[in-house]
């Protein structure tokens, strides 16, 4: 799962139009769609290296899962896997697996199953043989998938406004202190590290937290001066 990232483009555009109802990333606009791949990827190692710290089973974030022998061709609406007694009607799957030689990440909703084979809605990439694998995306993934969206959206917005004066709207700033979190709205890092029970359906190791000790990004991060905003274009894009 490590390989793999929490989101995927079309979610981050989903948290972007909010601002922007017709934003969609490309190789032409600003930041490019290859550049906010890479912000996805950051953000999903970010979130990792919280979950490990916060001692959550960082190899084991799915319900079910079964491997695919066979390619898989974009557009596909079936899917034979291993072992369809992991899946239940109504599943959303995570496809995690090598789409010309790159590994590739995309969310199918299952919709019924015959035996071994899986009626999906349609494939967007197309797979390589027995590079497939094909997760249960349960509470802990939908929740990670969500701040992870949140957290690219802010990164990839406020890489729009490089060289512009602000370099910072609202909007953004809205989203770091989603993604950051607080005792206020028990989201965001913030839960990951300070509630136990966030990431349901993940295990939760020994030293794990049991109860709340931090009340606000800011608190943890008194020398950061962005103030629970996330960084800034001046500082660093990197979390």
């Amino acid at each position: 799962m490590p390989l793999y990232d929490f989101c995927v483009v079309s979610d981050v555009e989903a948290v972007v139009r909010s601002q922007n109802p017709t934003k969609a990333y490309s190789v032409t606009t600003k930041p490019t769609l290859v550049e906010v791949q890479r912000f996805i990827k950051e953000t999903t190692d970010h979130l990792m290296s919280v979950c490990d710290l916060a001692g959550y089973t960082t190899t084991a974030f799915h319900e079910a899962s079964s491997t695919v022998a066979l390619a898989i061709t974009a557009a596909a609406t079936t899917v034979t896997v291993a072992n369809g007694t992991q899946f239940s009607a109504g599943d959303t799957g995570k496809v995690c697996g090598l789409a010309s030689g790159i590994p590739t990440i995309e969310f199918i909703d299952i919709k019924s199953i015959s035996g071994n084979i899986l009626a999906t809605s349609a494939f967007v990439n197309s797979y390589t043989a027995l590079t497939v694998t094909i997760y249960v995306v349960n509470s802990a993934l939908r929740i990670l998938r969500d701040i992870c969206a949140v957290g690219t959206a802010a990164k990839a917005l406020q890489a729009g406004l490089m060289g512009v004066s602000p370099n910072k709207n609202e909007k953004i700033d809205e989203l770091w202190i989603r993604y950051n979190g607080s005792e206020e709205t028990a989201w965001g890092l913030w839960a990951i590290q300070n509630l136990a029970s966030f990431l349901r359906g993940a295990t939760i190791g020994s030293d794990a937290v049991t109860s709340a000790t931090i009340s606000s990004y800011n608190e943890q991060n008194e020398y950061d001066t962005s103030v629970d905003i996330g960084p800034t274009i001046e500082r660093d894009m990197d979390f």
